[in-house]
This record gives structure tokens, sequence and C-alpha cells, in this order.
């Protein structure tokens, strides 16, 4: 697993914030278990779409869903109708919800996957798993297919089901409230999880093929989402000091595997497709870029899964992010001083008055009916001021001067058609 001393910070905006993160365990060393319910349901819940476990008297089950989702079930089972029931006479493996979000997939939507893959499943060979709420796509389909996992033996609970037995297993990923920072999560790996990933990664290494680059940069500035601006100033400062620009969305994931695993220099915004860093083979270079002042508590767990030297720059001014839910966006991204001081680059901050005008645009959209304000990521009113001025000034000076140059320009094309054609009118 990584060492702290590899996880790199100074070209942060706000260190304090993001410390308090970074230098809190994320891996425990217990066994993982399971249990065996008698008559149990697996009760799927259309309206909050999730899953859960009710035992033989339809009471909750502990650990049938992710903590974050456990009141809003509880809430939801208030209106159970035991009418609603099927009835079958086969046995059950439980194993929860999947989303289509690739960075939940690959990180909490296996916190059940663990035991299809363990000594403990021969016993227990004869149950069937379910999931919930999935449309596999060809990369989902290939990250069972390099597990070992026939999709073909899993089924989909569409309607809550009274089995003879249900297994529920511990989690092998799964959060907790941070002690630390208040008000976040803090999400917890176990060895379980880490040899999910770790068959993955040999799997990649038994079948890479070389490429011609080892430095790549993962983007998303061609999913049409509305959430960010500016990511393709990121990308050609990236391409100008050699990194291959890669749309995940272009490859399929053993495609994406073969490029991860001969990758020497990674670099992405924080979301899915840096989350893909946990396929890297140790020693590589990681560059993050947070898409706010907050930090995907999955991405901050994923740093410390193996020998990675990551450095975390402040390159985005996302200071209209949604209040309540800054990961909702919008996002805007610049080409920071911060980003060019790790390349030893002493020209100016690079910003684009079109961007800023398309991320107000956004703001409003995103934002319309909720209360504005800064997003202060979790971190105090302190904290946030300090990272909102540090990074504000980097960008504020830089827009206006580029504001200077525009009007410049502007003005010289103007004399430059003065002179041209109405200077001759007069010189007649």
């Amino acid at each position: 697993m990584n060492d702290f001393s590899n996880i790199k910070y100074d070209l942060l905006y706000n260190k304090d914030y993001y410390t308090s993160w970074l230098y809190e365990n994320h891996y425990s060393d217990k066994k993982l278990s399971f249990k065996v319910y008698n008559d149990a349901v697996i009760c799927p819940l259309n309206k909050i779409k999730t899953v859960c476990a009710l035992d033989s008297n339809l009471n909750y089950i502990e650990n049938s869903v992710p903590y974050r989702d456990k009141n809003n079930v509880l809430k939801s089972l208030e209106n159970f109708q035991k009418s609603e029931i099927k009835y079958s006479d086969s046995n059950a493996i439980l194993l929860g919800r999947f989303v289509g979000v690739w960075g939940h997939f690959i990180t909490e939507d296996l916190k059940y996957l663990w035991f299809l893959k363990s000594e403990f499943f021969k016993d227990f060979s004869e149950f069937t798993p379910y999931y919930y709420n999935f449309k596999p796509n060809s990369s989902h389909l290939e990250f069972f297919e390099i597990l070992g996992i026939d999709t073909s033996s899993i089924k989909n609970i569409s309607v809550p089901t009274r089995f003879n037995k249900v297994l529920v297993a511990e989690e092998c990923f799964f959060g907790e409230y941070d002690k630390i920072c208040e008000g976040n999560v803090r999400f917890i790996f176990t060895r379980e999880y880490l040899d999910l990933i770790e068959n993955i990664r040999t799997y990649a290494n038994k079948h890479k093929t070389e490429l011609d680059n080892d430095s790549f940069y993962f983007s998303y500035s061609k999913y049409k989402s509305g959430k960010s601006v500016g990511e393709p100033h990121i990308e050609k400062y990236f391409k100008k000091h050699n990194y291959k620009i890669i749309y995940t969305e272009k490859f399929s994931f053993k495609q994406q595997l073969n490029i991860l695993v001969n990758c020497k220099n990674f670099a992405s915004t924080i979301g899915s497709c840096s989350h893909n860093m946990i396929f890297l083979n140790d020693n590589s270079n990681v560059i993050l870029i947070p898409r706010a002042n907050y930090l995907t508590p999955y991405q901050v767990s994923i740093d410390k899964m193996h020998k990675l030297k990551i450095f975390y720059i402040d390159s985005s001014f996302s200071f209209l992010a949604a209040n309540r839910n800054p990961g909702e966006g919008p996002f805007l991204y610049f080409v920071s001083r911060n980003l060019k001081k790790f390349f030893n680059d002493d020209s100016e901050t690079s910003v684009n008055f079109s961007d800023y005008k398309k991320y107000l645009r956004y703001a409003m959209g995103i934002n319309l009916g909720r209360r504005f304000g800064f997003n202060s990521g979790g971190g105090s009113s302190e904290t946030h001021n300090y990272y909102s001025g540090e990074i504000a000034s980097d960008y504020y000076g830089a827009l206006l001067k580029s504001g200077y140059k525009l009007y410049r320009k502007i003005s010289n094309f103007a004399r430059r058609i003065v002179e041209k054609y109405f200077m001759n009118i007069f010189v007649k």
C-alpha cells in the first residue's frame, strides 16, 4: 500500500483541508465474513433506486445497503407492503445495487463481489447471486470476464422476493462518517477488495502489448454533461508535455487496462477517470486535479491502495459549484500557475474569457432553485475563504490581463481598419 510520503500536495492552494483527509487511515485488516438468513427477503426499492435484505420478520438486515443509504431505506420500508412479496424456493446471495457510473462501479459496487471469488463460495455454489438496477455495457462485461465471473449466472431482481435462504456478506469497500472532516465520508478498503483489483492488474500485465507512449491524460471533455468548462485547455497543456489524451468512452475496458499498465505518468481531473489509477502498476507517477474545493472520498481511499507517487495540483476555480452537493458542479478548469510550476514553466497563468462566461451560464442552470454560495467543500469557512482568496487572485489576475490583451488586440485591429479605409477618404 501507498506511503503517506508519496502523496505530494505542495501545489494545492489549501493544504490544511487536504492533509486532514490524506493522513487518515483508509485500510481495514479485518477478515470479512458473512451471514445466512432463513426465509429472508431481497427487497428492491425502486423509488430510491437501491436494494436491501429483510429477515423472516421483515426487519432490515444490517450491512445490506451502504451506510449512506440506510436512513432512506428505513424510511422507504415504512410504506412497504407484505403483499408485494413474491416467493422462490431457491437460495440467494445479495450482490447489492450496481450503477452505471464507472467510478462507483469499480469502488463501492464491488462491496459484496469478493464473496464470489472466495473459498467460502465453494460451499454455497447452489446459491444464485442477485443484483439490482444494472444495465451492463461492454466494459462491465469485460470486467466480470477478467474476474472469471459468468454474468449469465447472476440475476437481476426487480420485485421483493422471499427465498429459502439469503446470504449477506460483509462489505469489502465501505464508508463511515469521518471523525476529522466532520460531515464528510471516509471510505475503507480491505484485503479482499485489494485482491479483486490485483486480479485485474495481473490479467492486464499478462496480456500487455507495448505502446509508443508512457504518459497519458484521461479526460472527461467529450462528455456533454453541461457540468465542466475549460478542460480542453488542460488537455492542450499536457499534450505539450508529451501526454497522450485518452477519452475513455472510446476504449473498451481491456484497451484501457493496456494503456494503464503501459503508463508511467498518469494525469486526470478527479472522478471516475482518475479512479482508474487503481489499475496502474506500482511506482507510476500520478497528477490529480481536484474539481473544486473538495475531495472525492473514493479518490482519497484509492490513493492509498498501491505504491504510486501522487501529486495533487489545483488547476480549477469552481467557486459556484452547487452548495449542498459540490460534485454536481459546475467545474471551471484553467492552466494555473501551480500546474505550470510542476512542469518548471514560469509563464503566466492561462485563462479564457469565453470559458468564464460559459461557466456562469452553467452555474445558473445547475443552481437554479437552490441556495447560491461558494462551495465550502466540507471545510470551515476560514479554510474556504483561504482557498477562494488564493486561487481567485491567480484566476482573476490572469483574466484581467487576458482582458487587457484582448482590448489591445481589438484596439489595434480597429486602428488598422481606420488607417486602411477611413484615412484614405480624408486624404482624398
